[in-house]
């Protein structure tokens, strides 16, 4: 079933980074057999179209979820042709008409939808950048498995395309601990993970928004991030950053979100961003942290392969 018509969804949960673990089940791991255990273990959900509406279809609900790739083109992988047109022969309809950035799913003739919005995560130098809602992205270079790309031609090359760009769980700040083990599994930004303020105010005009929540981020960071946009006049976003288990456990809620073209769907986000007439965000939907889904969070990024992610 297709729907060609003026997609405008009103009142839509929208989390602009999640399962960012949707891969191939036999990928490598970092550590051999026992790291690959683990990995497919958690990893229950999300290898395909079918089993992301199973998890994450709300009817009743109007959902938009950015699939977050890394160095591989998991949008692609997940939201390809063959899946999408199965699903179309059971009675899902699809709106799939710029499927290089967003394909859209209903179970229930429109009433409530499921829009999957391809995404990027950028391991810079300086720090996680979030870009979405463009169909491709600043080539990968294997260099960046170690050191990352430099931020500034991330910010430039996605700025050129209209990206939204967000900091991803920007202002961090660890111990000993936690830097050794960053070290010890090569994270590309080194000990930083988010971009510190004085990037954030070199760069802030590149920025629709600070992301000031996510399972990466305690309270202490949340409130930097939080006094740092008020100054900068930056709105927030809360994200999950995480497998689809814990998908939409927080979200950031649109009175519309358009989905007509891409375009429109960045100039929508945009107005509530900004706050513009009856647009507006909700910071805060459920707000949930789960300390399991911290620990599982972490021990994925130990186990898995850097070069899959």
């Amino acid at each position: 079933m297709k729907f060609l018509k003026r997609m405008e969804l009103k009142n839509a949960k929208v989390d602009f980074q999640a399962t960012g673990w949707v891969v191939e089940k036999d990928r490598p791991a970092r550590f051999g057999a026992l790291s690959r255990w683990f990995v497919n273990r958690v990893e229950g959900f999300g290898k395909n179209v079918a089993s992301i509406l199973e998890r994450v279809y709300h009817k009743g609900e109007n959902r938009v979820m950015v699939l977050t790739d890394y160095y591989q083109p998991k949008f692609q992988r997940v939201v390809n042709d063959n899946l999408v047109t199965a699903l179309g022969r059971v009675g899902v309809g699809v709106h799939d008409d710029y499927k290089d950035t967003f394909t859209g799913f209903t179970k229930n003739g429109g009433r409530s939808w499921l829009y999957l919005v391809r995404g990027k995560e950028y391991f810079c130098r300086e720090g996680h950048v979030l870009a979405v809602g463009t169909p491709t992205s600043l080539p990968a270079e294997r260099s960046w498995y170690r050191h990352g790309p430099k931020l500034e031609d991330v910010l430039k090359f996605e700025k050129d395309q209209d990206a939204i760009l967000i900091p991803s769980h920007p202002l961090s700040k660890f111990g000993f601990g936690v830097k050794a083990i960053l070290l010890a599994i090569g994270e590309p930004s080194g000990t930083n993970l988010g971009l510190q303020e004085n990037t954030i105010r070199k760069y802030a005009d590149y920025f629709d928004a600070l992301e000031d929540y996510s399972l990466s981020m305690d309270s202490k960071q949340t409130k930097r991030v939080q006094e740092l946009a008020r100054e900068l006049k930056l709105s927030t976003v809360s994200n999950t950053d995480a497998d689809l288990r814990s998908s939409f456990s927080t979200y950031n809620t649109f009175d519309l979100v358009d989905l007509t073209n891409p375009q429109k769907f960045r100039d929508s986000i945009r107005a509530g961003l900004k706050g513009e007439g009856n647009k507006h965000v909700e910071h805060r939907g459920e707000f949930v942290k789960s300390l399991r889904d911290k620990i599982t969070h972490i021990l994925l990024n130990v186990a898995q392969s850097r070069e899959y992610f």
